[in-house]
């Protein structure tokens, strides 16, 4: 015990904003057995598309404690689109860690630095640190680049998908150790002739503790209410929800639709609200991690979509998802994955992506059920978590791989 660990995660967020807050909660945890612990990260948020620090004239990094864990935050590059803008914002947040690693600003040196995808510059750049600071070097993958890319329709020729490759093998060799987020990742990675043994699968999760206090309520809604929260983009094709919400709407049947969050799709699902008039859903701004667990719960269902993508082939590990089931609220899932948590945990229902009819139906299958059948199927998802996936299993299992 007492190592200091460096995470090097471009997209790393503290509990005061909307996102995922995996490293903050595995790392405070690790900071409580006698660990140190430092997070890298830009101040860019990736969902509201703003930066949430402000810098002084030639500051490029700010430091922050937050429950004994260190975050550094970069300025960087701002972008609004999946453009080449993004691009040169992810190598702006390499540039400026290499150059808080050139100038010193450490106290103190790293015993292992775990480099985190989603892109594999912020894992080149952390597997160079080590080096140069005589530190371990990990591997985590969030994300399997850049075959995500190939699966959305990239050329495998194009020079970007082809210069991600050559970086990808490099890191699958280049570390001592793979922590892998996704149940399949370990097929893609063994293609490669990694050694099976350096691969750990650590999954997404749930700080258990909040949902956990007997509070649930009653599902006593005048109106059934389904609830999405999360990010707003093109792969959670939440075109199908405003399209059931007209469904119901055109057939006089009471619903009710609430959206939260941000992303680059919710300017134009409003406008097609408004188009269609539909006074049975409702879009909110994105909230704190903090505060999502009083938002699942006012709903009646929680709603998981996805668009039909092989993307999704080598399954999910999405930190929403894990919220929904802590929630003990039933869930509709829409996506064909790898894996399907919410079936494994009988927490609700799945249906196929794509069909607005599908939500339909699921919908009103779901209102048919009694109080207690719906209890019952939160129940299951609660469960479910708290023996797989809360954040105490998962460090247990982090803990592992650091000694």
């Amino acid at each position: 015990m007492g190592k200091n660990i460096w995470i090097v995660n471009h997209y790393a967020i503290p509990p005061y904003l909307p996102g995922g807050t995996r490293h903050y909660d595995l790392s405070k945890r690790l900071v409580e057995l006698g660990y140190s612990v430092t997070i890298f990260s830009s101040s860019f948020h990736y969902q509201k598309l703003r930066d949430f620090k402000t810098y002084k004239d030639q500051q490029y990094f700010i430091k922050e404690q937050l429950d004994g864990v260190e975050f550094i935050w970069f300025k960087t590059r701002s972008y609004t689109k999946n453009n080449y803008k993004r691009v040169l914002n992810m190598l702006s947040f390499v540039h400026q860690f290499k150059k808080f690693i050139n100038n010193k600003q450490y106290s103190n040196s790293p015993d292992i630095i775990i480099g985190s995808s989603v892109h594999l510059f912020a894992v080149s750049a952390a597997a160079k640190a080590a080096s140069k600071l005589n530190a371990r070097f990990y591997m985590e993958v969030r994300d399997i680049w850049p075959q995500t890319l190939i699966d959305l329709g990239v050329s495998k020729w194009h020079p970007l998908v082809q210069w991600l490759g050559r970086i990808e093998r490099k890191m699958y060799k280049k570390a001592e150790k793979i922590i892998v987020l996704l149940p399949r990742a370990k097929e893609h990675i063994l293609k490669f002739g990694i050694p099976a043994q350096k691969i750990t699968y650590i999954p997404n999760g749930v700080d258990i503790k909040p949902y956990s206090e007997n509070d649930l309520p009653c599902n006593e809604n005048k109106i059934f209410t389904i609830v999405y929260a999360g990010v707003i983009g093109l792969a959670n094709n939440l075109i199908i929800a405003v399209e059931t919400a007209k469904l119901f709407q055109d057939k006089g049947e009471p619903i009710h639709f609430k959206i939260v969050g941000e992303g680059q799709e919710k300017k134009k699902l409003m406008n097609l609200a408004n188009k269609y008039k539909l006074n049975n859903i409702e879009f909110v701004g994105a909230i704190p991690k903090a505060e999502i667990k009083s938002v699942l719960q006012s709903a009646n269902a929680l709603y998981f979509n996805l668009i039909d993508s092989p993307v999704f082939k080598y399954g999910l590990s999405s930190n929403k998802l894990f919220d929904y089931l802590a929630s003990k609220k039933p869930i509709i899932f829409s996506c064909k994955a790898g894996n399907n948590p919410v079936e494994e945990a009988k927490a609700g229902l799945t249906i196929e992506p794509n069909s607005s009819e599908s939500l339909y139906k699921a919908i009103k299958k779901l209102k048919s059920y009694s109080k207690d059948e719906l209890i019952q199927m939160g129940e299951n998802g609660y469960n479910f978590i708290k023996e797989h996936h809360s954040m105490e299993v998962l460090t247990k299992d982090l803990v592992s791989v650091l000694e």
